[in-house]
């Protein structure tokens, strides 16, 4: 009986050790145990600094500043213009690039369209945890007042709000576009959100004078993050810039 025993407690102690490395095995892999959430983004405010973006217009026959001579977008801000906003920016690079602009001229009858020299800038940094993040700011219009208003009213159907973000009119949606003196342009941010869960979420945690807030997105929402970016983030460099244009044209 005494032999019997000891090969039961041995086959006993042989199942419990068993047992014990299934489950340490299961608990150790990589599926059981997510990426850990990423470390928040830093979130500043409007600090303007840099120079005026533009003080005077001089309009050609439509009511157009000749496009060789529009602001160029990647001035329209700074390194630390950025970093007051997202402080952990880091390694920040501009490219800039011509576009063409369709526009309606003064009397309503005629259209046209003249190419801007450097009126569109894509800003490409770094945040933490190889985090990439793209600023990208566009001009739409450099043109007499006037001309400025044709040109918003017929494009945004009357949409914006007066006075939003220090400017005469801003509206918001997958991109903040305002208008502001002799300018019109819009201003748009993207954070590459973090994956959480391969299979359904990535998450991007905002931190805003030390509250730290976490937001999920489905991995196929890019649009969602963006948006999200452009109404809780973005309003800062618009005040940015807005507070850099000259309001009289």
């Amino acid at each position: 009986m005494t032999v019997d025993r000891e090969v039961a407690w041995q086959w006993g102690c042989g199942f419990v050790f068993l047992a014990l490395f299934l489950l340490l095995a299961w608990a150790c892999h990589p599926e059981h145990h997510p990426p850990p959430l990423p470390p928040p983004v830093k979130v500043g405010g409007a600090a303007p600094s840099g120079p005026m973006i533009m003080s005077s217009v001089i309009p050609d026959g439509a009511g157009f500043q000749p496009g060789p001579s529009w602001p160029n977008a990647c001035e329209a801000l700074t390194d630390a213009e950025i970093r007051a906003v997202l402080p952990q920016a880091r390694s920040i690079t501009r490219h800039p690039r011509d576009i063409k602009v369709g526009y309606l001229s003064q009397n309503l009858k005629s259209g046209g369209s003249l190419t801007a020299e450097n009126a569109d800038c894509t800003y490409e940094f770094m945040l933490p945890k190889e985090t990439k993040a793209t600023i990208t700011v566009q001009e739409r219009a450099i043109a007499s007042r006037d001309t400025i208003d044709l040109n918003w009213w017929q494009d945004l159907q009357h949409s914006g709000t007066k006075g939003l973000y220090g400017a005469e009119r801003c509206t918001t949606g997958t991109a903040v576009v305002c208008r502001q003196g002799s300018m019109y342009y819009n201003v748009s941010l993207y954070i590459d959100a973090q994956g959480v869960d391969a299979r359904e979420h990535r998450v991007l945690r905002i931190d805003r004078n030390g509250k730290v807030t976490a937001h999920y997105f489905d991995l196929k929402g890019a649009r969602d993050t963006a948006r999200f970016v452009d109404a809780t983030i973005t309003p800062e460099l618009a005040k940015t810039i807005n507070a850099k244009v000259a309001k009289k044209s």
